[in-house]
């Protein structure tokens, strides 16, 4: 995941910013990653318009998202995933050094399937319109 990297754009400032009238942040994760070009619109609403053309309702897709976090976690326990994903070294910052003054730490293992609490899943909110049926899980 980088998504939470990418940069805001100004689309139409030159080298030395805007000359005249107003500019708008342009976020490049939404734009080049998130948008549907064919149809228009957010990737989110055609999930919710697909969920709801297909009857698929919010409970079924709370089933499916938690069937997929055990499947994660019982391939990472099994090793199904050990020579799926390449060690990366990341940098510490100065603040977030510990008392050993660790300068890098080495991400080798996905950790998202562990961090969800299965039983709030019911729970969630959903993500991209209101009384839609999509959520974070």
């Amino acid at each position: 995941e980088n998504m939470s990297q990418a940069p805001y754009m100004l689309r139409h400032a030159r080298r030395n910013g805007y000359h005249y009238g107003h500019g708008m942040l342009e976020d490049s994760a939404l734009q080049d990653g998130l948008w549907d070009v064919h149809a228009g619109c957010h990737l989110g609403a055609c999930v919710e318009r697909t969920a709801y053309e297909m009857g698929i309702s919010r409970e079924e897709q709370d089933k499916y998202a938690v069937t997929s976090y055990r499947r994660a976690a019982d391939a990472w326990q099994r090793g199904a995933m050990d020579t799926e994903v390449a060690p990366v070294r990341v940098k510490q910052s100065e603040a977030s050094r510990d008392m050993m003054d660790k300068r890098t730490t080495v991400v080798s293992v996905d950790e998202e399937y562990s961090r969800l609490r299965l039983e709030t899943v019911a729970s969630l909110p959903p993500v991209f319109q209101e009384g839609g049926t999509v959520t974070a899980a």
